[in-house]
């Protein structure tokens, strides 16, 4: 992350989505990533309210490894301490809406800050050819439904955790000409992915990028 993107964040991350210009939404973005490990907890832990009872005596260290193994991020936070789940599922929530502007857009400057190469290779790919045939494609995106925790795993310091993540968007493909020919500018659809992002967690750059992403329930009306 360059330091002129760390060095003037004063905003809320609310402010991304409000933001006139594509290019400033990704400098408060990867900002947000930044402070993930900084921030004051605001949320309680996702997943601390669904822990079965330990049976039987326990030890408070034994209690807190149990959980921790409950836990779908449990091996990241013992990995990283300052680590909280709330916070980078909100971030995770923002990278997938901002990803899938930029892919709209063919925004190959926003995509290169949040993806890993093998990711931007396929983007680049599938970018080239709509542009090849002169189509546009235009994403409204209506609301999030879900981000959650899927799986998560450490190795040798790298983190990587998998997000699904469900909303609701309108997308519609154009020809140069504007005529349609894919897509529904009044239908609803819903998408269902499952999106890996991954941190080096002995690196000092907190910056969680995408590695891999799954469709999940594929793309469905939305009820």
């Amino acid at each position: 992350m360059e330091s002129d993107q760390t060095d003037d964040v004063e905003v809320e991350m609310d402010q991304v989505a409000d933001a006139g210009s594509q290019w400033l939404a990704i400098l408060l973005l990867v900002s947000w990533w930044a402070l993930l490990g900084l921030l004051d907890l605001m949320f309680p832990k996702a997943g601390s309210e669904v822990l079965k009872p330990l049976v039987g005596p326990a030890s408070n260290a034994s209690r807190e490894d149990a959980a921790s193994s409950v836990r779908p991020c449990g091996m990241v936070s013992r990995a990283d301490p300052s680590f909280d789940e709330q916070h980078f599922l909100h971030g995770a929530a923002s990278a997938y809406e901002t990803i899938l502007h930029a892919y709209a857009k063919g925004d190959m400057r926003t995509l290169r800050l949040l993806l890993s190469p093998e990711v931007l290779a396929a983007f680049e790919t599938a970018i080239d050819e709509r542009s090849s045939r002169g189509f546009e494609m235009d994403i409204t995106f209506v609301c999030l439904k879900e981000a959650s925790v899927t799986g998560a795993d450490v190795a040798r310091s790298v983190a990587e955790i998998s997000v699904r993540l469900t909303a609701q968007l309108i997308s519609v493909t154009r020809s140069a000409s504007g005529v349609l020919v894919d897509g529904d500018p009044q239908r609803i659809i819903e998408t269902s992915d499952v999106w890996t992002f991954s941190r080096d967690l002995s690196q000092g750059n907190p910056q969680w990028r995408l590695v891999a992403t799954d469709e999940d329930d594929g793309l469905k009306a939305a009820s």
